[in-house]
């Protein structure tokens, strides 16, 4: 690999690596400063955004499906290869012991908001589909050997 190649690579990871922050399991969780104002704020945010019934989504299962996980498995849904959505399961120093593309199957409603409901998965798969990271630099993705 070249250093351009390289630079592209670490400049991909860096860009890409909380992408499993973007899940309604993530999304829908308690901050970090367990304010339940600062809480509702985000689930108001998300609602005028468009994502309906947000405080009614089901996540029983949230810890399933840990945002470096889900990086992972939603980098390997839109077809970066394992060998660098690998990277973003183990951005916190421990690699991800589960099949990834599967934990979308399991704990459907951890990304998509609903386990069966497919018009409340709509915009859900939608708003990370438009953010996919292929679009992001295509032509240098194309270029790094490790995505051929």
């Amino acid at each position: 690999m070249s250093d351009e190649e390289a630079q592209q690579l670490v400049q991909f990871v860096g860009f890409i690596h909380d992408f499993g922050k973007a899940t309604t399991a993530f999304q829908t969780k308690e901050s970090y400063v367990a304010s339940p104002s600062l809480d509702a704020e985000l689930v108001e945010q998300l609602e005028f955004a468009g994502f309906h019934d947000v405080t009614d989504a089901n996540i029983t299962a949230r810890g399933r499906s840990p945002h470096a996980l889900a990086g992972q498995a939603l980098l390997e849904r839109f077809g970066v290869p394992i060998s660098v959505a690998a990277i973003i399961g183990a951005h916190h120093g421990k690699p991800c012991d589960t099949k990834e593309k599967s934990n979308i199957i399991e704990y459907t409603a951890n990304y998509w908001q609903h386990d069966n409901d497919a018009n409340q998965q709509k915009l859900g798969k939608m708003c990370r589909q438009n953010f996919s990271p292929l679009p992001y630099n295509a032509v240098a993705m194309t270029r790094l050997k490790i995505f051929r």
